[in-house]
């Protein structure tokens, strides 16, 4: 019984994964055209693309991982040299909606600075993991704060 159960859970994982394939293939599809094919984009526009390929990018990991559910195998981690600093700036872009655009528009201001080593050298590491794990950690922060303390939140990364 045990293992039917399983077998339906990863059968519907597989399903998702596919789902999701589907839903943002148009979207990375556009935004590869977008930053190949526009040379005159505005700075501004070509870095928020570049955010929504990495975004893109982070999904379609979660969902090979979601499928690695349903063909269960040693998972091999896939370490490579990586900007820490970089990556931090990266999640600190992909997750702006939530810790700076939606509390605005009820009245909060939320202010994150960064202070990075500017010296600090690269690191081996699953880039696409630790992206991950610094997202979940903001959200998580942005969430826990009482209303009233959000004005004052300064996470310092």
């Amino acid at each position: 019984m045990q293992q039917e159960r399983l077998r339906a859970l990863g059968q519907m994982a597989s399903g998702i994964a596919h789902d999701i394939n589907n839903a943002i293939s148009p979207v990375a599809l556009y935004t590869e055209s977008l930053l190949e094919r526009e040379p005159n984009l505005s700075e501004r526009a070509r870095n928020y693309l570049v955010t929504i390929q990495q975004a893109i990018d982070d999904v379609a990991a979660t969902v090979a991982r979601m499928r690695e559910f349903y063909r269960p195998r040693e998972p091999e981690m896939q370490l490579a040299r990586m900007a820490f600093n970089r990556t931090i700036e990266q999640v600190v872009n992909l997750t702006r909606a939530r810790w700076a655009d939606l509390p605005q528009q009820r009245g909060v201001v939320i202010d994150l600075r960064l202070e990075l080593a500017p010296d600090l050298p690269a690191i081996m590491g699953a880039e696409g993991e630790i992206r991950d794990a610094l997202t979940n950690l903001i959200f998580n922060a942005v969430d826990a704060m009482p209303e009233a303390v959000r004005s004052q939140f300064v996470p310092v990364l």
